[in-house]
């Protein structure tokens, strides 16, 4: 009796990274992993093939790397934003000790709740 594949459609044909599998004895992900960090980072490339880091950890590094420019940027935007709503709060020369006197008496009250107001 012949069997029927029916997932015939989503098989793929074998890869360069399969056939490389094969000869090496590790997976294709390995094998492909490996080489976009051979593409991506020569110094972590050099640095696994001499045993001083693990595959994985090139991995991460140069996906740190890749991320680092973002996260940067990012940063950079909530600083601005952050200091935007502070000179809103407080403007510029502002001094919250100088200034002691028109923090209003409810905000005083809820940082220190044992003032007689009831709230615990």
């Amino acid at each position: 009796m012949r069997q029927i594949c029916l997932n015939a459609d989503t098989q793929r044909a074998p890869q360069a990274r399969d056939r490389a599998s094969a000869a090496t004895g590790v997976s294709g992900r390995t094998v492909q992993t490996a080489k976009a960090i051979k593409e991506n980072a020569s110094d972590l490339a050099e640095r696994v093939h001499a045993g001083k880091v693990s595959l994985h950890a090139a991995a991460k590094e140069v996906e740190r790397r890749e991320l680092a420019p973002i996260v940067k940027a990012q940063v950079e935007r909530d600083r601005r934003e952050l200091q935007e709503l502070a000179d809103e709060i407080n403007p510029p020369g502002f001094d919250p000790v100088e200034n002691a006197d028109q923090v209003p008496s409810a905000a005083a009250s809820a940082l220190n709740p044992r003032d007689g107001s009831g709230c615990s």
